[in-house]
């Protein structure tokens, strides 16, 4: 009878630690903000907002809770929109809240001024699912900006 328990117990950590396919729930708040914390390019055909960005070298810069959508045109840097963020690496579902933007494509548009759940982020991949207020799930992908 141990023997059963200890191999049903081992299966549900199995099952559990394989759910987390990102292993983003297991991240530590300051990993989680270490890795963020850099220019993130929106990976076109993702999403209709990465879409809207291809060709355009856009990018999005998470710093000491600013970020900041930057597009640069050779040297120069112009920014489109500001916002904040605020990160919650809950044991469960980390996520970002972002608020602030005002420009009609980041805020109206788009309506990035919500929560934000981490699917991935590490040195090359930030992955970011969100309920935006013009309604439906939104997934963004960017990768690091070299």
């Amino acid at each position: 009878m141990k023997s059963i328990y200890s191999i049903l117990f081992s299966l549900c950590v199995t099952v559990i630690l394989s759910s987390c396919e990102s292993q983003t729930s297991l991240l530590s708040e300051s990993t989680i903000r270490e890795n963020l914390e850099a220019d993130w390019k929106p990976i076109p055909g993702t999403s209709n907002y990465g879409s809207s960005t291809s060709g355009r070298d856009v990018f999005w810069r998470f710093q000491s809770g600013n970020l900041k959508v930057i597009e640069a045109n050779g040297i120069n840097l112009k920014t489109l929109d500001s916002a904040t963020y605020i990160i919650d690496a809950k044991l469960e579902n980390p996520t970002v809240k972002i608020e602030g933007f005002t420009s009609r494509d980041l805020d109206t548009t788009y309506g990035f001024n919500t929560l934000w759940t981490f699917i991935q982020v590490d040195g090359k991949v930030l992955d970011l699912a969100g309920n935006p207020s013009n309604g439906g799930l939104v997934e963004l992908e960017f990768t690091k900006r070299k």
